[in-house]
């Protein structure tokens, strides 16, 4: 029983030296949840469909790309926040990309919901420079969609107890001036 079936996404007993997987849930106009995958290097796209009062998995499939690393934690470009009795940090809005962790460059993915890549950005600090693998851990976005927040778990020089960084959001259209 259960929503999915074993494999179907990330499993953290496959060897790898990431534990820990993030997820986001995009609810309209089609009830799908992503959900990482850091040993596969994908995300496990997951639709669902109501059967009753339970959902059912229908058609599972993966997005790769080459801009995916062990992918460990997903946030949305645009969070739901519409409706507080369901909304969250992990909700998307309508239509809305979603930014990927990437453990292993140590970088942050903009992607559409159909697996196309919009943008790829290094996170970097002054005086260390370039964030590498292994430092990334997680990702949320203010819910003005203007800044993201990334964890790091490693020590750093003059960051003992790992950080939390504050970036700008990045590869949205651009409204047009008249």
């Amino acid at each position: 029983a259960g929503l999915a079936r074993a494999g179907t996404a990330f499993d953290p007993l496959r060897g790898d030296r990431v534990s820990r997987a993030g997820m986001v849930f995009n609810w309209v106009p089609d009830r799908i949840l992503y959900v990482t995958d850091p040993v596969e290097s994908a995300i496990a796209v997951l639709p669902l469909v109501a059967d009753g009062p339970i959902f059912r998995m229908q058609n599972p499939r993966r997005l790769k790309s080459t801009v995916l690393d062990r992918p460990v934690n997903i946030a949305p470009a645009v969070p739901e926040i519409a409706s507080p009795a369901f909304s969250s940090n992990t909700s998307l809005a309508g239509d809305s990309d979603f930014y990927v962790a990437n453990r292993g460059r140590g970088t942050i993915a903009r992607i559409k919901q159909d697996g196309t890549a919009v943008a790829v950005r290094r996170v970097t600090l002054p005086g260390i420079g370039a964030l590498g693998p292994d430092r990334l851990n997680g990702i949320a976005v203010s819910a003005d969609a203007d800044r993201i927040w990334v964890t790091v778990d490693t020590s750093l020089p003059g960051y003992p107890d790992g950080a939390v960084i504050e970036l700008p959001a990045f590869g949205a259209p651009h409204a047009r001036r008249n």
